[in-house]
Protein backbone atom coordinates (compact mmCIF):
# COMPACT_ATOMS: atom_id res chain seq x y z
CA UNK A 1 0.00 0.00 0.00
CA UNK A 2 1.30 3.01 -1.10
CA UNK A 3 1.04 6.58 0.33
CA UNK A 4 -1.49 9.56 -0.65
CA UNK A 5 1.08 11.85 0.69
CA UNK A 6 3.84 10.85 -2.72
CA UNK A 7 4.94 14.03 -3.86
CA UNK A 8 8.19 13.88 -6.35
CA UNK A 9 9.83 17.30 -7.08
CA UNK A 10 13.24 17.45 -9.67
CA UNK A 11 13.83 20.61 -8.34
CA UNK A 12 15.66 21.07 -4.75
CA UNK A 13 13.76 23.76 -3.08
CA UNK A 14 15.80 26.15 -0.79
CA UNK A 15 14.79 28.32 1.68
CA UNK A 16 12.56 25.86 2.98
CA UNK A 17 11.59 26.33 7.06
CA UNK A 18 10.92 22.41 6.29
CA UNK A 19 11.82 20.03 3.78
CA UNK A 20 11.14 16.46 3.39
CA UNK A 21 13.41 14.59 0.98
CA UNK A 22 12.99 11.20 -0.31
CA UNK A 23 11.44 10.33 3.21
CA UNK A 24 10.13 7.14 3.36
CA UNK A 25 9.07 4.48 6.28
CA UNK A 26 8.33 0.73 5.94
CA UNK A 27 7.09 -1.56 8.25
CA UNK A 28 8.63 -5.04 7.26
CA UNK A 29 7.78 -5.09 3.82
CA UNK A 30 5.03 -2.25 3.21
CA UNK A 31 5.92 1.37 2.60
CA UNK A 32 3.40 3.49 4.66
CA UNK A 33 5.09 6.30 3.26
CA UNK A 34 7.03 6.32 0.09
CA UNK A 35 9.18 8.83 -1.41
CA UNK A 36 8.17 11.67 -0.32
CA UNK A 37 9.06 15.01 -1.19
CA UNK A 38 8.04 18.29 0.32
CA UNK A 39 8.86 21.71 0.94
CA UNK A 40 7.57 24.19 3.53
CA UNK A 41 8.43 27.63 3.10
CA UNK A 42 8.89 29.87 6.58
CA UNK A 43 4.94 31.10 7.36
CA UNK A 44 3.52 28.94 4.94
CA UNK A 45 0.38 27.06 6.36
CA UNK A 46 -0.66 23.84 4.87
CA UNK A 47 -2.87 20.79 6.07
CA UNK A 48 -2.58 17.37 5.43
CA UNK A 49 -5.38 15.47 3.63
CA UNK A 50 -5.85 11.59 3.33
CA UNK A 51 -7.34 8.79 3.51
CA UNK A 52 -7.11 6.41 6.57
CA UNK A 53 -3.56 4.95 6.48
CA UNK A 54 -2.07 6.93 3.87
CA UNK A 55 0.62 7.78 5.91
CA UNK A 56 -0.51 11.25 7.21
CA UNK A 57 0.49 10.12 10.86
CA UNK A 58 3.46 8.50 10.50
CA UNK A 59 4.70 11.26 8.30
CA UNK A 60 4.29 13.80 11.41
CA UNK A 61 5.73 11.35 13.59
CA UNK A 62 9.24 11.43 11.43
CA UNK A 63 9.11 15.16 11.58
CA UNK A 64 8.74 15.36 15.09
CA UNK A 65 11.51 12.53 15.86
CA UNK A 66 9.08 10.00 16.82
CA UNK A 67 10.01 7.70 14.65
CA UNK A 68 12.72 7.49 12.46
CA UNK A 69 12.53 6.96 8.60
CA UNK A 70 14.13 3.95 6.57
CA UNK A 71 15.45 6.09 4.19
CA UNK A 72 15.00 9.95 3.12
CA UNK A 73 15.58 13.24 5.24
CA UNK A 74 13.74 15.80 7.85
CA UNK A 75 15.35 19.26 7.12
CA UNK A 76 14.46 22.27 9.57
CA UNK A 77 15.71 25.41 8.56
CA UNK A 78 18.48 23.07 6.37
CA UNK A 79 19.76 21.05 9.54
Amino acid sequence: MKTDLTHHSSRRQTGAALRLEGLTRRYEQVAVVDNLDLAIAPGEFITLLGASGSGKTTMLMMVAGFTEPSQGCVLINDR
